[in-house]
């Protein structure tokens, strides 16, 4: 999970927490969980991944996100190595997270994206 998101020109929009959560700067937290993942066309890269969200409550852009989706992902595979037990191994990556929002007139949840 990247360690932030931006917003237009460089402005921090959430921070990537333990345990698929993001914290919005505007104070709530947003958690992700996997609905579905297949593997990158290329070994050497992360997998494609289908994330629901939960929101926090608030009225920030991500409380309304429903559904996230990274693809096109480059680098970000595990390490062939093990490391030590315990050990946090950070692997570079990029990628893009494609975010579905509610429509604001439907309460009703989208189906999840194809």
């Amino acid at each position: 999970m990247p360690h932030k998101a931006y917003r237009g020109l460089g402005q921090t929009l959430a921070t990537g927490q333990p345990g698929l959560a993001w914290q919005i700067a505007g104070g709530g937290v947003v958690h992700w969980s996997v609905k579905a993942s297949v593997n990158a066309p290329q070994p050497a890269d992360a997998p494609w991944i289908l994330f629901s969200s939960e929101p926090s409550g608030g009225r920030d852009l991500l409380d309304q996100v429903t559904y996230v989706q990274l693809l096109g992902t480059v680098g970000g595979a595990p390490p062939a190595s093990v490391g030590q037990l315990g050990e946090q191994v950070k692997v570079p990556y990029t990628g893009r997270y494609v975010l579905y929002v509610r429509d604001s007139g439907n309460q009703n949840p989208p189906a999840p994206p194809q």
